[in-house]
């Protein structure tokens, strides 16, 4: 069964631990601690929930591992809009903000067949440890109870 299919009005997909790498841009923080710019891995061990509403993507909500714990766009109340959805692929761009730092995230979640992929790219910018990166993680969806 694949994982996105425009029949369904609501979907819940369960996305494993991802890898990847962030790369880091200079600044002083980084110079602070004796570091330089450049690429490191990336590793987000709790993964992802991701909550589709195919009725109103814009209220879709995504899950994943905060400073302080598992936390959600709803909890967070972090706007997340819909950029882009078919039957393969569903995309969302989710904007937060932190003390003087701004982050935009785009995860993208494909499907082929029973298999899914979700890619997250990461934009961190405003902050002393300004920041680009994107991780990978296998999906699969968890069926809701009525």
């Amino acid at each position: 069964m694949p994982i996105i299919h425009s029949a369904a009005s609501a979907e819940v997909v369960k996305c494993g631990p991802a890898t990847g790498y962030d790369y880091y841009v200079e600044g002083k923080l980084l110079e602070d601690f004796g570091e330089s710019s450049g690429w490191t891995d990336a590793a987000y061990s709790k993964g992802f929930l991701i909550d589709i509403n195919r009725d109103d993507l814009d209220k879709s909500v995504v899950m994943f591992q905060g400073a302080e714990g598992m936390t959600s766009t709803a909890e967070q109340k972090t706007p997340i809009t819909a950029i882009y959805s078919s039957s393969e692929a569903v995309s969302f761009l989710v904007l937060s903000t932190n003390f003087n730092s701004m982050q935009h995230d785009i995860y993208t979640l494909y499907s082929h067949g029973d298999k899914s992929t979700l890619i997250v790219q990461s934009n961190r910018f405003g902050s002393q440890l300004p920041k680009s990166g994107i991780v990978v993680s296998k999906c699969e969806e968890l069926k809701r109870k009525n």
